[in-house]
């Protein structure tokens, strides 16, 4: 019967809002159970529990924008890094190019003396390039018969490059496959039939250092030749259907079809500061070009004795 009175006034309460105008909190039931209190305290516990979960959703958020910027600010460094080695490389490649402008010797004449200097030079830049205990020595040195008329041509072809004073000696890199090439090439010139479809573009490959040369050149035979390279524009990218160089350049420097296996410093990076000896020149007009002669060489192994300590 309390209890059945305690309901009854109850909702007579609520019903003439008796609580709330007078901000008093509903009573509980004498042996203090409530479902409508219990109801509202699920309710309350409900709605903090989702606070803490939209708390957490929030850190999760916050953790996720953290790390996407971590992430980017490495991508950015690794961007920036990567552009300073590619400007580095360019300049450095840039540079070897001035270097090598209006360096030419007159082998016109032909004789012993030209011959003589020809070979000294060849086996000193060679000690830049041996195998572990191997020696040079030049056999033989062949000074190239072209015609009048071939010599002419290239003259010719050189007063119509972009830049005609830079020209230079260099050595061929494209005689290891087709060495029976060797022979028309020394009296009649290069052709479109020496061209070499290479990483960087189907054209004539040049290494101003013999040891690269070597590589891709009959075994024991070199061609050393002049090379109207006009305005050389550096290259890094490999594409091995370019067929001609960037519009206002006459030639690409790249960095070689050996620089992957090139020698690297301490940290595990490669030198780009000073220009590497894989670094390849290549020309795309094969009138650009003239062979100066044929060197003939032998290497030998020299024995290195271990020393047990």
């Amino acid at each position: 019967m309390l209890e059945k009175s305690f309901l009854e006034h109850r909702i007579a309460a609520i019903k003439s809002g008796y609580y709330q105008r007078h901000s008093i909190d509903e009573p509980t039931s004498p042996n203090g159970s409530s479902k409508e209190s219990k109801t509202k305290n699920h309710c309350t516990m409900g709605t903090d529990g989702d606070d803490e979960a939209d708390d957490e959703d929030e850190d999760d958020l916050h953790h996720d924008g953290d790390d996407d910027e971590e992430e980017e600010e490495e991508e950015e460094e690794d961007d920036e890094e990567e552009e300073i080695d590619t400007e580095t490389l360019i300049k450095a490649l840039e540079a070897e190019a001035r270097s090598l402008k209006g360096r030419r010797q007159s082998f016109d004449i032909g004789g012993l003396v030209e011959e003589r200097e020809i070979a000294e030079r060849f086996e000193s830049e060679m000690i830049d390039n041996p195998r572990p205990g191997a020696r040079c020595h030049v056999t033989k040195v062949t000074m190239t018969s072209l015609s009048s008329t071939m010599r002419e041509l290239y003259q010719l072809r050189l007063k119509q490059l972009g830049d005609p004073s830079i020209f230079t000696e260099l050595y061929f890199c494209g005689s290891l496959h087709h060495p029976e090439r060797i022979n028309k090439i020394m009296s009649k010139g290069f052709s479109d039939e020496d061209l070499t479809y290479g990483e960087f573009g189907v054209g004539l490959y040049f290494s101003s250092h013999p040891g690269t040369a070597a590589h891709f050149s009959a075994l024991g035979k070199m061609i050393l030749v002049e090379a109207g390279l006009g305005r050389t524009e550096s290259v890094i990218k490999k594409d091995k259907f370019r067929l001609t160089a960037p519009v206002g350049f006459d030639s690409i420097v790249t960095p070689g079809r050996l620089s992957a296996m090139s020698p690297s410093s301490g940290d595990g990076a490669h030198d780009l500061a000073t220009p590497s000896k894989c670094n390849e020149y290549v020309i795309f007009d094969h009138l650009q070009v003239i062979p100066i002669c044929l060197i003939e060489y032998t290497t030998t192994q020299t024995s290195v004795k271990s020393v047990r300590l």
